[in-house]
């Protein structure tokens, strides 16, 4: 049996102040935000989906080797997880905070040092 085509859909533009109608053919694609991308199935009915919401939606036929950009952002993750980048992140994020802490206490450190000039 030959291979279904499939469609490559973004969400472009915002459904608020949309008709509920729109809404909810937006939700049946599968979209929930704006540039999300989903795939599905070339068929008569996803069609005549995109026709009602051209103007919130672009679709283009996705190729069956390349794979889903959510897919390949997820391969990424991983291999940036195996790599000790996200160790790496907890670590900076951890010396920002001893930072911000140190000039906190610097401070009001301060303000007390000022508090007294002035009594």
């Amino acid at each position: 049996m030959a291979e279904e085509k499939q469609l490559r859909i973004t969400q472009v533009r915002s459904t608020i102040g949309r008709t509920q109608g729109q809404r909810d053919t937006v939700r049946s694609l599968g979209l929930k935000r704006i540039r999300h991308t989903v795939v599905q199935p070339d068929r008569p009915e996803i069609r005549g989906m995109l026709n009602k919401v051209p103007h919130l939606v672009t679709f283009e036929e996705a190729d069956a080797a390349a794979p889903e950009p959510t897919a390949a952002k997820k391969t990424a993750k991983k291999a940036a997880k195996k790599a000790g980048t996200k160790q790496a992140a907890k670590k900076s994020a951890k010396k920002t905070a001893a930072k911000k802490t140190a000039k906190k206490t610097a401070k009001k450190a301060a303000k007390k040092s000022a508090k007294k000039a002035t009594s």
